[in-house]
């Protein structure tokens, strides 16, 4: 009697350590495979930032110009000597700002659309609106024309 209980240990002992290195293996692989979905995840992000800045970088290019002439019509507007140049040149830099808000505006929203690509892995914008540029041209196209 006493040999099968000994028998029986020796069962559960070895049931137990068979089950304890499956499941450590278990969660070994998952570890493995939950560093390898990191790594995805990190190498999709640097894929992706260059793009980011390609884009910003040509927006930046495109509204050169909208900074240029809210420059000139601020040192017209100081420089103006009567009031009828005074008026003149605000109603100049008033127009001049509006698409600078304009500008403000559409940074604003791309900003909020993009940051989660620099946020960290996983979080990139599902459409890739901001990506490819699409969310810039879109605002671009909606502002209203300049004069």
């Amino acid at each position: 009697m006493g040999g099968w209980i000994v028998l029986g240990v020796i069962i559960a002992a070895l049931l137990f350590l068979i089950g304890t290195y499956n499941r450590l293996v278990t969660l070994r692989n998952r570890i493995e495979n939950a560093w390898a979905q990191i790594d995805v995840q990190l190498r999709r992000r640097y894929d992706l930032i260059p793009n980011l800045v390609e884009t910003v970088r040509g927006y930046a290019a495109h509204e050169r110009d909208g900074f240029e002439k809210v420059t000139e019509a601020r040192a017209k507007a100081i420089a103006a000597g009567s009031v009828a140049q005074q008026g003149q040149a605000e109603n100049i830099l008033t127009q001049a700002l509006r698409s600078l808000f304009a500008v403000a505006e559409a940074l604003t929203v791309y900003y909020r659309r993009c940051r989660p690509v620099l946020a960290g892995p996983g979080l990139v914008h599902k459409s890739g609106d901001c990506i490819t540029g699409d969310c810039i041209r879109r605002r671009t196209a909606a502002r209203p024309a300049r004069t």
